[in-house]
């Protein structure tokens, strides 16, 4: 099954080939899975067993939201426990299976 992002506006998918990283809404802490779901533009309600299949795709991410720069040994990057998606995305990030370019407003 390919994933798809759930931010709104986003068409990022999780192919073999794609350049993104997709992390899970938090579920346990009630507290970061609310903001999560207030940045997605998300009912704060939504049951959690609903929640299990979305993803977020790193363009949604800071490196700083990151720990380190290091990966573990499968390669992967992690989320800082605190980390939120924004909703600006990185300068000039191309969402590839769409072919949009979206700028940063920073």
């Amino acid at each position: 099954m390919v994933c798809c992002c759930a931010f709104p506006g986003c068409a990022n998918r999780a192919n073999s080939w794609s350049p993104y990283r997709f992390h899970r809404i938090p579920l346990a802490d009630l507290h970061l899975r609310m903001l999560w779901l207030s940045v997605l533009r998300m009912d704060v309600n939504t049951p959690p067993a609903s929640l299990k299949h979305l993803r977020v795709c790193s363009a949604h991410f800071t490196d700083d939201d990151y720990i380190g720069k290091r990966e573990n040994s499968k390669g992967q990057l992690h989320l800082k426990d605190h980390a939120v998606p924004s909703f600006s995305l990185k300068k000039s990030d191309i969402c590839h299976s769409c072919h949009w370019i979206l700028f940063s407003t920073k």
